[in-house]
């Protein structure tokens, strides 16, 4: 329920609901700051989908809004206040003006008219209540050189980022789970990309170059790590695979910070007969150290949770032989997983044309008029440094492999929206497809850059690698400045 500083402040300063614009006020727990349930959720979808038809007809003509219309408006208002609501309205609310309706305001009026009321010294006041709250800035935020992020992250800082990140994995079974929409666009798109290497998804990549690895090592028997192992249940997978694929004498460790993900991934290795191949160690892998010879290093969607790369790369540098291959799938977008400015003005283009129902985040439980990017490393490790990752690699590692892809449409199919996009409807898969094709066209221009990549490192920096196209990794280095 609205603390009594916020209600204090919004009373104070923001205009009443019974005004002309808004004949009658919603009910009192939809208010700024409140943090919505799933039943307030299926609530308010039903009541935005299902406009009452007879209200619209016999409302007069004097600027009243539906009840759907109120429920948006508020709804925007309470998540704009959130968002720390410093600018004018009308950036933040579509004008839902209709031709052929004299005499009735739009939306974005009764909206200006509100935010406007509020006096800039309230704006604070009410930012720093709500941000007390867990409430942060949807505004981007500007990131300093990769070597200060480190420098930065006192001692009790980087606890507490531990502590978060360990309670929102600990219960997470499937950290994988995505949108039906996700496996649409990377079954049509990617997979034909992933096919053209030579594997057909992430884990038939690192079974096919750890093997690669152990062949070419001389070992009699192989070892591998992968680092943020997590459950492990790829890495079950993978050992089964090699298995299948005749190799007999291996050895995958796997390092995780979590101490229930790696139990869970010990008894999987147990239920799937597995268990001689693996072995199971609990470290922050910011201070791992390798104590054997790898002839293969893998990290399966984890340096993107790192924050110290320069000394994660060093020791992996260390613990390889020298014939040996670092292989990665991970994300090498902005921190926090957050938009470039040149990419947000083309993702702003396609926000506009999504129906309401598209644009409720299922994750942070918001309604968005307009895209709100959030900064996924606010609170945890998730997208901590992952703009610094290619170059940092580009620095030690040569590639012999790279497959660079997607950008824009990240949002569309991803955990915050992807649900929204059933894949058995015709609009959803136009709009994906026309997203994805205007993704590889700004991708190719260089306009935009890679935020997702498959790559196979080794110590040779002067070795040829294959890539994609033109999208090689030295091409694909979004510089911050």
């Amino acid at each position: 329920m609205l603390d009594s500083r916020i209600r204090d402040f919004a009373e104070d300063s923001v205009l009443p609901l019974n005004t002309p614009d808004v004949d009658r006020s919603l009910p009192e727990r939809f208010a700024a700051g409140y943090r919505l349930t799933e039943a307030d959720v299926q609530e308010l979808k039903q009541l935005l989908a299902g406009r009452d038809q007879a209200q619209r007809a016999s409302r007069p003509a004097t600027g009243h809004l539906s009840l759907s219309e109120r429920l948006r408006y508020w709804l925007s208002l309470v998540s704009r206040i959130a968002g720390h609501a410093a600018r004018d309205g009308s950036y933040w609310l579509r004008d839902r003006t209709r031709s052929g309706k004299a005499g009735r305001p739009s939306v974005r009026v009764a909206f200006n008219a509100t935010i406007t009321a509020i006096p800039n010294h309230r704006r604070k006041q009410i930012g720093d209540v709500l941000r007390r709250f867990g409430y942060q800035s949807s505004a981007p935020t500007a990131r300093q050189p990769a070597r200060a992020a480190v420098k930065d992250e006192d001692t009790s800082t980087y606890a507490k980022r531990i502590k978060r990140e360990q309670e929102i994995f600990k219960d997470q079974v499937n950290v994988h789970d995505l949108p039906e929409i996700f496996h649409y666009w990377s079954n049509k798109y990617i997979l034909p990309m992933e096919q053209a290497f030579g594997f057909s998804h992430p884990e038939d990549f690192f079974a096919k170059f750890l093997l690669k690895a152990a062949q070419r090592s001389g070992m009699e028997h192989a070892r591998f790590v992968s680092v943020g192992a997590g459950n492990c249940d790829a890495e079950v997978r993978i050992a089964a695979d090699l298995l299948k694929r005749g190799l007999r004498r291996f050895r995958l460790e796997c390092i995780d910070i979590n101490q229930t993900m790696l139990e869970r991934g010990q008894q999987l290795a147990s239920d799937q007969g597995v268990s001689e191949y693996l072995e199971f160690t609990c470290c922050d892998f910011n201070a791992w150290s390798p104590h054997a010879q790898y002839a293969a290093v893998m990290a399966n969607q984890s340096l993107h949770h790192v924050l110290d790369l320069e000394t994660l790369f060093g020791r992996i540098q260390a613990g390889l032989i020298p014939q040996g291959l670092f292989l990665t799938s991970d994300m090498i977008g902005r921190n926090g997983h957050q938009l470039w400015p040149e990419a947000r003005q083309i993702l702003d283009e396609y926000w506009q044309r999504l129906p309401d129902s598209h644009r409720y985040n299922l994750q942070l439980q918001r309604m968005e008029e307009r895209f709100l990017d959030w900064d996924c490393s606010s609170e945890c490790f998730e997208g901590i440094r992952a703009q610094d990752i290619l170059p940092l690699l580009l620095e030690r590692f040569g590639f012999e492999l790279f497959l660079g892809f997607g950008n824009l449409i990240d949002p569309f199919v991803g955990r915050s929206f992807g649900h929204h996009f059933a894949p058995d409807l015709e609009w959803n898969r136009a709009f994906i497809d026309e997203v994805h094709a205007r993704d590889e066209a700004e991708l190719a221009a260089g306009t935009i850059k890679p935020t997702h990549m498959i790559a196979v490192m080794t110590l040779d920096r002067s070795v040829q690698g294959r890539f994609r196209g033109n999208l090689s990794p030295q091409f694909c280095v979004r510089q911050p400045s």
